[in-house]
């Protein structure tokens, strides 16, 4: 076995952490100017978008991989667990 599953959820946060930072910061500054140099129109959208991107954000970071861990109890699930046989076909004769 690789890890325990804490250590596995950890891994995964830490390997996507940077991609959703980064992501979702230039989503951000682009929805920011938006917000910024729009008209009143693109106001309300341009804020509630922010509001999405934050909240995205951080459900993304910090209550998915909670929930994956509280969904599983603490216990790694048994995905891939079992063994795979993989028969020998003879290929079709055209």
């Amino acid at each position: 076995m690789r890890g325990s599953f804490r250590e596995i959820i950890n891994q995964a946060v830490n390997q996507t952490l940077s991609r959703t930072l980064i992501t979702s910061g230039t989503v951000f500054l682009a929805t920011m100017s938006l917000y910024l140099f729009g008209g009143g129109v693109i106001n309300d959208f341009a804020f509630t978008f922010l509001i999405g991107i934050i909240t995205g954000t951080y459900s993304s970071i910090y209550i998915a991989s909670a929930f994956v861990w509280w969904w599983h109890k603490g216990e790694r699930p048994n995905i891939g667990a079992s063994q795979v046989t993989i028969q020998n076909v003879a290929p079709a004769k055209v």
